[in-house]
């Protein structure tokens, strides 16, 4: 997986997202930035307000950013830790939820017969697709290598399919989408 450019894709999509509101820090080694939050009833002295710190890490998506929570409003006195271990529950419901989708998704292809994909692959003048990758006259395997290269290369922004799994969910998915779609691959 390429983190630099998943992290600059995130940074800028963010960025559009709060509109002027985010403040970029730095962006090497690792993108740092701040976005201020504020709850309901802040402005009638009621509310809370701060400011979120997020640092990625080297593997940032597939490690959670370093969260610290800076210019606090109102807080009480464990009202910023409440926040972190919120936010650490939330980042781990997320990537639950998401490697629950993705096993669930590939599970139904594993359902699939050989002969079965036979029939989905086919192309023109009855020869299937893994008729192209012979190599000197063996069949070679799909590598790792090639899936992470093949989910790289998978354009962005594009509709999900029938299965809602969009290739930001793929290319997010990094070792885990790679190992768990490396089976079915070379089944045949």
């Amino acid at each position: 997986m390429d983190y630099q450019y998943e992290q600059a894709s995130e940074i800028e999509a963010l960025d559009s997202i709060y509109c002027g509101d985010m403040d970029v820090i730095e962006t090497e080694p690792f993108p740092r930035f701040r976005i201020p939050i504020k709850s309901e009833g802040f402005e009638d002295e009621q509310g809370l307000a701060c400011t979120l710190t997020f640092t990625y890490t080297s593997k940032y998506p597939e490690e959670s950013p370093i969260i610290e929570v800076d210019n606090v409003e109102n807080f009480d006195e464990n009202d910023a830790n409440a926040l972190l271990t919120h936010l650490k529950q939330q980042d781990q419901n997320v990537k639950d939820e998401y490697e629950e989708r993705l096993k669930d998704r590939l599970g139904e292809m594993k359902q699939y017969e050989c002969l079965e994909l036979d029939k989905l692959w086919k192309v023109t003048d009855n020869v299937t697709v893994t008729e192209y990758m012979i190599d000197d006259g063996n069949e070679s395997e799909i590598t790792i290598d090639e899936i992470m290269k093949a989910l790289k290369c998978m354009k962005v922004g594009k509709a999900a399919g029938y299965d809602r799994v969009t290739s930001e969910m793929l290319r997010g998915g990094g070792g885990v989408v790679t190992s768990l779609l490396y089976q079915p691959f070379n089944k045949c």
